[in-house]
């Protein structure tokens, strides 16, 4: 999707079929946006809109943002206030009229946060916003349907890289069902594909949000939602079946159910911290199961999961009645005992990678990142080989990294580094500040594992050794370094001048895949 330049400043009357960079101006002036707003809408019905000045008390805020407004602190609309007061309002808002009480307001469709930003200072007492120029309102008579499109696309390109995955998980779920209706009509698959074209987030990070929304038991759903679960679990829990998901719902709504409210400060930390056990024993007793490969064993060591965990938690809530009850005694020694004895004692962990299971000398049938040069391709019996470089990645178990507090150990590049703080943010871990202060970024794929990543999210690659392969009949190059041009395909006979080009093989660019002991694909990414 290619940038446009910004559409120059020129007062609008009214038009009948606004420019891209014109509708881009619902989306704080995003051409993309804009292009994605037009499309949806020019298939049945063509846009007017005027630019008037309109009473700031004769603005209302829309309904349907309530889930984007969950995103916003008082601080961040102080901040954009502030901003407002220096520079002035470089983004219209966008409105449609509305009848109420016999007379015309107006409600957002975008730009909700900059006329909080403007209550704000009109509050304290600056009147040169109690009224709001060149607004654009929208004249043209539209559905709920399509007004809350419009909404969502605005927010979805400008907010799309939500801090809180849940505002962004519900609102892509929202949306898809949004573009299905009237007057859009569109398949879920063409929904899908729209919001990863208008939303800021990673089309891959969608993907994740829509398995979360549509496979995840509904009662972990909302465990999630409640911040009782974390992401990183769940994803985890949508590869087993829903008879198995709702074993696992059951068994951590009998552990949240566990009341300490009461407790005195230091009980409370001990019977929060035995919960804490419970809940990442029976993680890592589920996740063992679920990458077992053998059926039968599979389903004995997710039922002794279950039993294990429940027995557990049976147990704790026994030792919380009985703690309860030395306090109703005023037996205050005892209590102080229970307590005590409670919780397990929590050494400061060493966390270490997990072991390295690829070997490059063993490649019969692999997909690892690698990197070569022009030198490295050579002609032998008249057959292509090619000699390259593997390199591998350290992965961490997701418990040990749920685990990972203050005060313990993490190994990172054969280094120990000593957990200093500890940040949990858009599916990242940051720990002590993060790359950029000489810490380390966190980050899960798929499978539930986590690993270290660098600038531009790149993985921290180390390398494993050499190994030359020979290039199979009918080896296919297929090379995404170019985004402009993306899908190129070419022959064995092409990589020598590749090779020699910018921006040549490297390992965070070059997955190489080997069947059968040869060099059958070569697939090159684009990287910034």
């Amino acid at each position: 999707m290619g940038m446009k330049s910004p559409a120059k400043k020129k007062e609008i009357v009214k038009r009948s079929r606004p420019t891209d960079a014109e509708l881009g101006k619902i989306d704080s002036n995003n051409g993309d946006a804009g292009k994605i707003i037009s499309d949806l809408t020019a298939g049945h019905k063509s846009i007017e809109y005027e630019a008037r000045d309109i009473a700031l008390y004769d603005i209302r805020v829309n309904a349907d943002n309530e889930i984007f407004r969950q995103a916003d602190t008082q601080e961040d609309i102080v901040q954009l206030a502030e901003d407002i007061q220096r520079n002035g309002l470089m983004h219209n808002l966008v409105v449609f009229p509305q009848e109420e009480n016999g007379k015309t307001v107006y409600v957002l469709l975008s730009g909700e946060r900059r006329y909080r930003a403007i209550e704000y200072l009109e509050k304290r007492g600056d009147a040169t916003w109690n009224t709001i120029k060149n607004c654009n309102v929208i004249t043209t008579s539209l559905s709920e349907n399509e007004k809350k499109v419009l909404l969502y696309s605005a927010n979805l390109q400008v907010r799309g890289g939500f801090a809180d995955e849940q505002i962004r998980r519900k609102a892509v779920a929202e949306f898809v069902v949004c573009l299905q209706n009237e007057p859009f009509n569109m398949t879920e698959k063409d929904a899908k594909k729209a919001i990863k074209e208008v939303s800021a987030t990673t089309a891959k990070q969608i993907d994740r949000d829509f398995r979360i929304e549509e496979k995840l038991d509904k009662e972990l759903l909302r465990l999630l939602d409640n911040k009782f679960l974390t992401r990183m679990e769940c994803e985890s829990y949508i590869t087993l079946e829903a008879e198995e998901q709702h074993k696992i719902a059951q068994c951590y709504l009998l552990l949240s159910a566990v009341d300490v409210s009461n407790c005195d400060t230091d009980a409370r930390e001990r019977l929060l911290q035995e919960c804490n056990s419970i809940h990442y024993d029976f993680i890592r007793a589920i996740d063992r199961a679920r990458k077992t490969n053998e059926p039968d064993e599979r389903d004995e060591r997710l039922e002794t999961a279950f039993a294990e965990c429940e027995n557990a938690i049976r147990l704790l809530q026994n030792r919380v009645g009985e703690y309860r009850d030395a306090v109703s005694r005023h037996d205050t020694e005892k209590a102080e005992e229970i307590a005590k004895d409670v919780a397990r004692d929590q050494e400061a962990k060493r966390v270490e990678p997990m072991p390295e299971s690829l070997d490059p000398q063993a490649l019969t049938d692999a997909t690892v990142a690698v990197s070569f040069g022009a030198d490295d391709i050579s002609e032998t019996d008249g057959k292509t080989e090619l000699t390259l470089t593997v390199y591998d990645y350290d992965i961490y178990d997701m418990v040990d990294i749920a685990q990972l507090a203050v005060g313990d150990t993490i190994v990172v590049d054969g280094k120990d580094m000593v957990v200093t703080s500890r940040e949990d943010e858009n599916g990242f871990v940051t720990i002590n500040g993060g790359l950029e202060q000489g810490g380390v970024d966190l980050t899960s794929d798929d499978s539930g594992v986590y690993y270290a990543v660098g600038l531009d999210d790149t993985k921290s690659y180390h390398e494993l050794g050499k190994v030359t392969v020979p290039v199979a009949e009918g080896f296919v190059l297929t090379d995404n370094a170019d985004p402009e041009h993306p899908d190129e395909t070419y022959a064995a006979a092409d990589l020598a001048e590749l090779a020699a080009s910018e921006p040549g093989f490297t390992a965070n660019n070059t997955l190489a895949t080997i069947e059968h002991g040869k060099l059958t694909v070569l697939v090159r990414s684009y990287t910034p």
